[in-house]
């Protein structure tokens, strides 16, 4: 006989041919249960859910970072703040931009002079930032300098940055705009209109 394999929260997740009911219990012990299908009857996984002994067809998903939650009969958000926050910081890890991009955006944000916005477009280091260099230990201050002059890409997490945006009064929100950053999506526990923490 065939069977609709379910997980726990009776979302269908396979099927498959079994002699006996207790086959296909054991097939799914400790990640679902079964539900024996008719002779010609199909499901889809990942489509279907098992509810009052009834196969029924998931309601189109409105968006990717949605679950079905088959009690509510309703597509809820799961995640926390903490895996919305996780998700960003994998996505700030890995932004940067080109050393032209982020003296263009500089000055866009006024956070640079056109003078000091050449200077950083041409690898050389404006007073401001030899400024935050001259903060560093000192032992730190040349490969500083050097790794900010060789720099053909820089990085949202750049040590600089970090200490530029903190001198302005730049908050990480702000430094996200000026990488053009796009934030993971909303959750659906925050107000209409809200777009980070």
């Amino acid at each position: 006989m065939r069977y609709a394999i379910c997980d726990f929260d009776g979302l269908i997740i396979g099927d498959g041919e079994f002699p006996t009911l207790d086959d296909a219990q054991a097939s799914c012990s400790g990640f679902g249960w079964v539900h024996p299908l008719e002779p010609a009857q199909n499901v889809t996984a990942g489509a279907q859910y098992v509810v009052a002994g009834e196969v029924m067809d998931l309601p189109p998903k409105p968006a990717a970072h949605l679950i079905y939650d088959v009690s509510a009969g309703a597509w809820v958000d799961p995640r926390s703040e903490a895996d919305w926050l996780a998700e960003l910081a994998v996505i700030r890890a890995a932004t940067f931009m080109t050393r032209s991009d982020f003296a263009i955006r500089c000055r866009e944000f006024s956070l640079l002079t056109e003078a000091e916005a050449l200077q950083v477009a041409r690898g050389e280091v404006p007073a401001g930032i030899m400024d935050l260099i001259a903060l560093m230990p000192p032992a730190e201050q040349f490969e500083a300098e050097i790794r900010w002059s060789a720099a053909t890409e820089i990085y949202w997490g750049n040590e600089l940055i970090s200490s530029l945006a903190a001198v302005t009064g730049m908050s990480d929100w702000q430094r996200d705009l000026l990488f053009l950053i796009v934030w993971p999506v909303p959750l659906a526990a925050w107000p209409e209109g809200q777009l980070h923490p």
